[in-house]
């Protein structure tokens, strides 16, 4: 049954097989749970807001248009998610800042490295996720669609309600100040 597409899928649970529904939950539930950690910055709170995004889209499956791919309107639903519990705590966006929520995100691991290059990498990823989170929340957002979840932009207009000019603006100049972040952050102190 997982050979289904998700349109297959949500037919299916439409038409009164609920179980069908947990094929969408394993597509999507690792791809939910990296970037609500990335825009929440807590892995437990992350943990709580993607089970509260698939409840909600299970309870809203029958507005799921068809024609927009799963993993959009699933991403949709889980930003939502964040700004309203965020709202709801009336709290600045804790950030977990001694380690990357998703470990590994910005590790190259596609290639075997020696300890000292692998330490390298895992302390670059490092000074990116603390930068990263220090962007603004709609920098960090678009940030995170595009580059954790790899969102195409039309995919990012989509979950933002944005248009096509203003998210390709947020990301370069969120681009632009993490390169400013990062490369401050290499220059020797005199």
């Amino acid at each position: 049954m997982s050979e289904l597409t998700d349109r297959q899928v949500v037919e299916a649970v439409l038409s009164g097989d609920a179980d069908a529904y947990r094929i969408l939950v394993d597509r999507y539930q690792q791809r939910v749970y990296r970037s609500l950690c990335w825009m929440c910055g807590s892995s437990a709170d992350a943990e709580e807001l993607t089970q509260e995004t698939f409840v909600r889209a299970y309870y809203a499956l029958a507005s799921h248009k068809t024609e927009y791919k799963s993993s959009t309107w699933l991403l949709q639903i889980a930003r939502n998610q964040c700004i309203n519990f965020m709202k709801r705590r009336d709290r600045e966006m804790p950030y977990e800042a001694d380690r990357p929520p998703a470990s590994g995100t910005f590790v190259n691991c596609s290639a075997p490295a020696q300890p000292v290059e692998q330490a390298e990498r895992v302390e670059h990823a490092r000074r990116l996720w603390l930068a990263v989170a220090k962007l603004p929340p709609d920098f960090r957002d678009i940030v995170v669609m595009r580059h954790v979840s790899e969102m195409s932009y039309t995919e990012i207009c989509d979950v933002t309600g944005l248009p096509m000019g203003t998210v390709k603006s947020r990301l370069a100049r969120a681009r632009r100040r993490l390169l400013e972040a990062l490369s401050k952050e290499l220059e020797p102190s005199i």
